[in-house]
């Protein structure tokens, strides 16, 4: 009988109708609590613990290219090529050959840039503000046009003879 009085708290102002054993009383709310931050903090580490370790490996790198650049180099290498003055028919048609294959050979080294770094290349008139890598230096050293500067291409053009368009003539338009 004294583990039954030891088990019950009876307080003196309350009804002997209403005592409840105080291992039955409404604080168990505590213990599911205690198991719900429990259960919480190893649920936030866990994700913690993906997100440097795993998570970082598959983050979405992006690279800008200044494909306008390039093309531009080229096209500008080609004219001056061919507004060289003693150019031949079939120099100027070698350098018509260079401009069909130039698409093709941008088209799979832009392919392979975006292979070795494992990224999304952009065009860079399309990024508003970047803070990517710029991989415009590799492209052009890809398509051999890093060593030319475009304001002496320009010049050089301007300085030609053959730029006032009179000696330009399509290799396909010219007289047999």
């Amino acid at each position: 009988m004294s583990e039954e009085i030891a088990e019950k708290k009876v307080v003196e102002d309350q009804n002997p109708d209403e005592i409840v054993p105080f291992n039955e009383q409404p604080a168990m709310w505590i213990g599911y609590a205690i198991n719900a931050l429990i259960a919480l903090i190893v649920v936030s580490a866990g994700i913690v613990a993906y997100h440097y370790t795993l998570g970082q490996q598959n983050r979405q790198r992006f690279a800008v290219v200044d494909v306008g650049e390039v093309i531009e180099l080229k096209q500008l290498e080609v004219t001056a090529s061919v507004t060289r003055p003693g150019i031949s028919d079939q120099e100027r048609g070698a350098a018509f050959e260079t401009i069909s294959r130039f698409a093709k050979d941008m088209e799979q080294a832009l392919g392979e840039l975006q292979q070795e770094c494992g990224c999304t290349l952009l065009v860079r008139a399309a990024v508003v503000k970047t803070g990517s890598e710029d991989l415009t230096p590799a492209l052009k050293a890809r398509m051999g046009v890093d060593h030319l500067d475009i304001k002496q291409l320009t010049q050089s053009i301007r300085n030609n003879p053959a730029a006032d368009g009179a000696s330009l003539q399509s290799p396909m338009g010219a007289p047999k």
